[in-house]
């Protein structure tokens, strides 16, 4: 079996989008899984490896091996919780 990543990051507790324009982007990783959840499911918008918003109609993402890296990952509304691991 081929080894893929290092290691894992990801919340400990929930996490709060503050104001907004909240970047995920810890220590400078990019990501080969990641996986982001809203505590409640709704609708927000989040911009990719610096890419334009785009909407999540549950709060959900995710990527495995085969997807391109995230190295950057921006929740652009105010006031979500949420939590996120990734594997690097």
């Amino acid at each position: 079996m081929i080894r893929l990543g290092s290691g894992y990051l990801g919340s400990s507790e929930l996490v709060s989008s503050g104001n907004g324009e909240y970047e995920i982007v810890p220590d400078s990783k990019s990501f080969y899984k990641f996986e982001f959840i809203t505590k409640e499911e709704q609708e927000i918008r989040v911009k990719i490896n610096g890419g334009d918003p785009i909407v999540l109609w549950n709060g959900y993402f995710t990527i495995n091996h085969r997807d391109a890296k995230i190295h950057s990952f921006i929740i652009v509304d105010p006031d979500i919780e949420f939590y996120w691991y990734g594997a690097y």
